[in-house]
Formats: C-alpha cells, structure tokens, sequence
C-alpha cells in the first residue's frame, strides 16, 4: 500500500547524502516502532522495476534510509501478515464555487499527504471553477482507506449530494479527478454545523461551524496578480515563506517558539500542536506540524502571531508582506 509521495531526488555523485527522511502519512499512534519497521519499505523504481529496501527508523512522521542510492522512490506499508486496520492521517478541504448558485460548497476527503500532489490537483480544479478555499481546520481524526464517511448537518435547509453514495476514503492520482461532496445552502442565515462520520457510525471525524455575517464563506479580497510569465515557475508558496522564516530563527528562538506555539490562543475549532511533536522538531518539521494542523492559511497567520509574542516582530512582518496576508 502506497504510504506516501514519490520522489525523485538527483545528486552530483554517489554518496554525497548520508540518508534522506521520506515523509509518510501513515499514523503510527499505538503500533509499536518494531511493528512500524517491520512492516514499512522504500521502494526504489530503476529500470521499471520495483526494489524494496527497510529504512533505518520510522518516525512519527516519516521515514529515515541511510546511505541512499537515489532513484525515484517512496514509501510503502506492508499489508500481508497484518490483520491491522492502517490509520491514516487526513484532512477535509471546503471550497465555495463562486459562480454556483446560493452557497455551494465542495467537499473533499483527502489522505494528509505532504507532497501536496493532491492538494494541488485539487486546487486546479477548483481554481477552473472558479472557487475559493473556506478557511476552515481540515485535521480529521486517522483515518481507514477503502472506508466510506457520510456528511451530515443540523440544518434543514441544506442539502447535501450526491444523497445515496458517501464519500470513500482513497488516495488517487494527481491524474484522476478526486471525488467530492456537495453541499448546498440557499441562504445562510443562522449557524450551520458540518460533520463528518464513518458509514453507520454515530462518532463524528471532522466538525465544523460556519457562521453568517463573518468571512467563512465570503470571496476572499482579491489581491494583485503576477503577470503570466513572470517568475511563473519560481513563485514560492505559503510553505515555502514560513519555512525560510523558521530557518531564520536561532536554536534558542526556535525553542522559544515551539514553547510559544503550545499555548498561542486560537481560533475557535482549533486545537494545539502537541507538544511532544514539537519536541524534537527542526523548522522544516515545524511548518509541517503547523501546516497539518491549521492549513496553509491560518497556519501561516499562527505563526505571525507566535512571532510577535516572541519578539521577533521583523521575521513576522517580513512573512506576513510575503504570504500578501491582509488579516483582521
């Protein structure tokens, strides 16, 4: 079973890397690190061929191979012998169709694949319908693949399609069209709350309010766009800032922000990083940690506001002119 992106890593010669982490989506919460190792290989493509190979150690989050020999690779969990229903880690994204009639939101059940691969095709097909993301906490509870999750509501005048056939839970292809939910709402006038629940199960996975008279499903402010051909393939992304941010930060700043971060207050519907995660973690891992916790948008403005609580108000100015944030 495929466990997380593939990449293809190139370097001048052989030997150059001491070992590569390999990002993975699986949560491992209770399984053991020895079951995690057994059942865990990077797979390596050379020559259309597939060759397995252990890593050293699984980590929460990824995978770590030592002295790697780099050709496109990935990482893979083992089915055969394991009785265990995998957990994977998840995320919900919402996006409003503008040109739709009313509110119209499409609803997708994505694994939390760090390679943003999906994410990406997602926000392609979105962006020729015009959409715009709804600025909600996508962090579900793991999930289980080839599992089917229903979305429901307390609220009478929406309506949610297709009727009969819930939402399965897999992982494509940038190349295939991601499946999604609809929902529809003719006007929102009073507090709608959207759930998320496995097939027959009464326990909700995912939550969320959204709220009239407030920016939940409002356009975004349109901001200036870069001219075609003009830095096309060199733009960084919100990721890309918040990392180079992070990396600026001394070892002592980056302590103070991680110990800042699990006590920041936050919007309603969202929790605290844990801070046994943010223990051991290095500025890339951090982003990702925030990432996968807040989205891409609110993320980016969680770590402004740790910024300025630890006085480093010029990296939080810097990463606030170049995400183009314009927050309340």
């Amino acid at each position: 079973m495929v466990a997380g992106p593939l990449f293809n890593i190139q370097v001048d010669q052989d030997g150059a890397v001491a070992a590569v982490h390999l990002p993975h989506f699986l949560c491992l919460a209770g399984t053991g690190g020895e079951i995690s190792l057994f059942q865990m290989e990077v797979a390596h493509f050379v020559g259309g061929e597939m060759l397995l190979e252990k890593p050293a150690r699984v980590r929460h989050f990824h995978a770590v191979l030592e002295n790697p020999h780099f050709s496109p690779l990935g990482v893979l969990w083992r089915l055969i012998r394991s009785k265990r229903r995998v957990c994977i880690h998840s995320l919900v994204l919402l996006y409003r169709a503008r040109r739709a009639a009313d509110i119209t939101l499409h609803l997708y059940l994505l694994p939390d694949d760090r390679s943003v691969v999906q994410v990406q095709a997602v926000e392609e097909y979105e962006k020729k319908c015009q959409s715009f993301q709804v600025p909600k906490p996508p962090l579900t509870k793991p999930l289980h693949y080839g599992t089917y999750y229903r979305t429901t509501s307390n609220s009478p005048n929406l309506e949610i399609k297709p009727k009969v056939q819930d939402l399965e839970f897999q992982r494509r292809g940038p190349e295939k069209h991601q499946s999604y939910t609809e929902v529809y709402i003719q006007r929102l006038e009073e507090c709608v709350e959207l759930s998320l629940r496995e097939r027959d199960q009464e326990e909700s996975v995912w939550d969320v309010t959204l709220r009239p008279g407030t920016g939940d499903v409002k356009p975004p402010t349109v901001s200036a766009e870069v001219p075609a051909g003009i830095g096309a393939n060199t733009r960084k992304t919100r990721r890309d800032h918040l990392v180079e941010t992070l990396k600026d930060l001394r070892e002592m700043e980056l302590k103070e922000f991680k110990s800042k971060l699990t006590d920041t207050k936050l919007q309603e519907g969202y929790t605290q990083v844990p801070r046994g995660h943010l223990e051991k973690a290095e500025s890339v891992e951090v982003a990702e940690l925030l990432f996968r916790h807040y989205g891409q948008a609110y993320a980016t403005k969680v770590a402004i506001q740790v910024l300025e609580a630890i006085n480093q108000r010029q990296l939080a100015e810097r990463l606030q002119r170049a995400a183009g944030a314009g927050w309340e």
